[in-house]
């Protein structure tokens, strides 16, 4: 009876086209009802025993267990078969098109799966039936089969698509992606090489950073409308977010930064990242001690100022005289108060301290 019930539980029509998650808990549920039924069975047998009666409680294990046995095994490999497509077709979702950009070439992959599964899904017998054994692991193979040639192509692909993107993080980004994918061993292996050229990559790239840190750090390219000194910290950041990032994907994948190439990429690249941020520190240390005096001179300066014909400027004290003279009055604003209120604005933004005068300058800039 418990048999019949699973058979009819189970069907392998259409089993790869609806809900992969809710056939693969229907399978293992009808696989845990039959190994339910011996284990059941072998319990109640010892506590008869152990009760101490003379009679031993016996019947034929192969009459009671040979096919609930039997549809077990069944159960156990078409579950594999279904995890292995639901992987299958769950790594080759959104998230890879868009990483490699390659609509057309998971269509044809995903056409490729529907094709695997076909020897187990148009079976003409009963796969719970001993007697249709032979055909079963016939079908089986053919599946099997069909896997490796998935697989190959699936080798194809992520080679093309390797060799079409730039960097080593979006290279660390696919590999992710291709992780998740169950593969066999020689799937496995090529992953190993991919992940060890990226390592490479990622190094030469952490090298190429340091390159142009060592060659522009004493006259950085400036980004438009930056003062001087957030300017070039900024610069020096956005060296670092470069690498950053990529790391970032390395420490999430153990099993390559425990290797000698993840090892050496990570060495390298705190050695890069603690010779950008000593910069960052430094420039900032030189700007702030003498930002908060410097603040006090200028914010003290007179409002107004008097300048002559001539263009010389004369001294507050002489402006009365000045003006009779024929001076003009003018705004004494000068620049340097203003590039100094820009790089405590643009610091502070940064995370760095910036000194109280400096700061409160900064806070009336509308006023002045």
């Amino acid at each position: 009876e418990i048999a019949n019930k699973v058979s009819g539980h189970v069907s392998v029509r259409g089993i790869f086209h609806g809900s992969l998650d809710a056939e693969i808990r229907r399978i293992g549920e009808a696989k845990a009802v039959l190994n339910k039924w011996e284990s059941s069975y072998m319990e109640i047998r010892q506590k008869i025993e152990e009760s101490g009666r003379d009679n031993r409680w016996e019947f034929d294990r192969h009459k009671l267990f040979a096919r609930t046995r039997y549809m077990a095994q069944r159960c156990f490999e078409l579950q594999g078969a279904v995890e292995l497509m639901r992987d299958t077709r769950a790594a080759l979702g959104p998230e890879l098109r868009a990483a490699t950009a390659n609509a057309k070439g998971i269509d044809e992959i995903l056409a490729r799966v529907d094709v695997a599964t076909a020897p187990l899904e148009n079976v003409p017998f009963d796969i719970f039936d001993s007697r249709y054994n032979a055909s079963w692991e016939a079908a089986m193979a053919k599946f099997q089969e069909n896997v490796a040639a998935l697989e190959a192509m699936l080798k194809v692909f992520m080679d093309e698509s390797f060799t079409k993107l730039g960097s080593a993080n979006e290279m660390f980004h696919l590999l992710q992606k291709f992780h998740t994918m169950q593969a066999n061993e020689a799937g496995q292996k090529l992953m190993e090489r991919k992940a060890i050229d990226i390592l490479q990559q990622f190094t030469d790239e952490v090298d190429r950073v340091a390159a142009l840190f060592e060659e522009h750090q004493e006259a950085p390219p400036l980004s438009k409308n930056l003062p001087p000194v957030a300017g070039a910290i900024g610069w020096a950041h956005s060296l670092f977010q470069r690498i950053r990032r990529t790391m970032q994907r390395l420490t999430q994948m153990d099993e390559l930064a425990s290797t000698d190439e993840g090892a050496e990429a990570s060495a390298r690249f705190i050695a890069v990242s603690k010779a950008i941020r000593r910069y960052e520190l430094r420039l900032f240390d030189e700007w702030r001690e003498g930002v908060g005096a410097r603040a006090v001179v200028l914010l003290n300066k007179p409002i107004l100022k008097a300048t002559l014909p001539s263009g010389a400027d004369t001294e507050p004290e002489r402006a009365l005289d000045a003006l009779r003279e024929g001076a003009t009055i003018s705004v004494n604003f000068d620049p340097e108060l203003s590039q100094l209120m820009r790089e405590s604005r643009y610091l502070g933004r940064m995370g760095f301290a910036v000194p109280e005068t400096a700061l409160n300058a900064t806070l009336q800039e509308d006023k002045y």
